[in-house]
């Protein structure tokens, strides 16, 4: 990299992004978050919850209940910011449209998207992938139970040219079904998110129908 290149890359914003359907968001995303944003020496870790995808299905709850757990979750960590861009868009967006947005809303920002090595392995073959790829950085965080990327697999996408990283971070094991799960056989989930979003989930009384279950993440 040339002096010239550094300056550039010294004075470039540096943020985190964590897009999910946090259908609810649970404390794993945000220890993922707020850990990567410190390996990864971020300013920010900005939390996108996703809007309707057809191709993946209805959320469990309401966008606005969704969000309203997003922003109360950020509270958690100064380095935390809600960022509604999907879920208030008025048609679904696609991951290079979203990469495309926050380039022009921070075009001085360097973005590091999160990605599990089971996701990012996919992004390839997106549609738009390679636009994608064009705008984003890619932190790949190992999970137990996944194969990890492969030097090669993580050239694909950008690693040669500095542009995807692996983490090793210390995630607690949880997911928003389990969460689900939980609160339609009527038990505790303290722990299980921050305990502001328990109090939302508890006071709306979200999750507790039949079916709330389902399946993901």
């Amino acid at each position: 990299m040339s002096s010239g290149e550094q300056l550039k890359r010294a004075h470039l914003r540096r943020v985190v992004v964590l897009g999910s359907a946090f259908d609810p968001i649970h404390s794993g995303h945000v220890a993922l978050a707020v850990s990567a944003a410190l390996m990864l020496e971020a300013d920010e870790a900005w939390l996108i919850p996703n809007g309707t995808q057809p191709w993946k299905g209805p959320h469990h709850i309401s966008d606005q209940d969704r969000w309203d757990m997003v922003v109360s979750a950020a509270k958690s960590d100064v380095v935390l910011r809600p960022i509604g861009v999907e879920l208030f868009w008025d048609a679904p967006l696609l991951g290079a449209d979203t990469a495309r947005l926050l380039t022009s809303i921070a075009p001085n920002t360097e973005f590091w998207w999160i990605f599990g090595a089971d996701a990012a392995r996919a992004i390839p073959e997106w549609d738009g992938g390679d636009e994608f790829l064009g705008h984003a950085r890619i932190a790949v965080v190992e999970r137990h139970g996944v194969p990890s990327l492969t030097t090669a697999e993580l050239d694909a996408i950008g690693a040669a040219e500095g542009r995807a990283v692996a983490l090793q971070l210390p995630i607690p094991d949880v997911s928003s079904s389990l969460v689900r799960r939980l609160r339609v056989a009527g038990r505790s989930i303290a722990g299980l998110v921050p305990a502001t979003v328990a109090d939302l989930i508890t006071s709306r009384n979200l999750y507790a129908g039949p079916g709330a279950e389902g399946i993901g993440s």
